[in-house]
């Protein structure tokens, strides 16, 4: 199907790289696609990165960033870092909630 995403084998993140991530004060884990490897490496456990951080710092995972768009505005503006923030909405009993990332320059 056009546009449609094979998850069946995606890059990212792999499960050892939580405590590092935990050692940085990373609050809020981002990328412009999975942020987790896909398949999990851990048995009976499909988004173990997921789980441990949402457990540890308690922060949001953002997948599916447009990183590329805030990067040119920056280079633009002569900005070479960027704050994202965002505000998740309350759902009860679920693993994602869906927010709007803000970028500010």
């Amino acid at each position: 199907m056009p546009g449609s995403v094979d998850e069946s084998d995606v890059a990212g993140v792999h499960v050892r790289c939580v405590p590092w991530l935990e050692e940085q004060d990373v609050a809020i884990p981002g990328s412009d696609g999975a942020s987790e490897g896909i398949p999990s490496r851990v048995e009976a456990c499909s988004r173990a990165v997921r789980l441990l951080l949402l457990r540890g710092p308690g922060g949001l995972v953002s997948d599916h960033l447009d990183l590329e768009t805030i990067r040119e505005e920056g280079a633009r503006r002569g900005h070479r870092e960027v704050l994202v923030t965002g505000a998740p909405q309350a759902v009860t009993r679920r693993m994602g909630s869906p927010h709007r990332p803000i970028g500010m320059l």
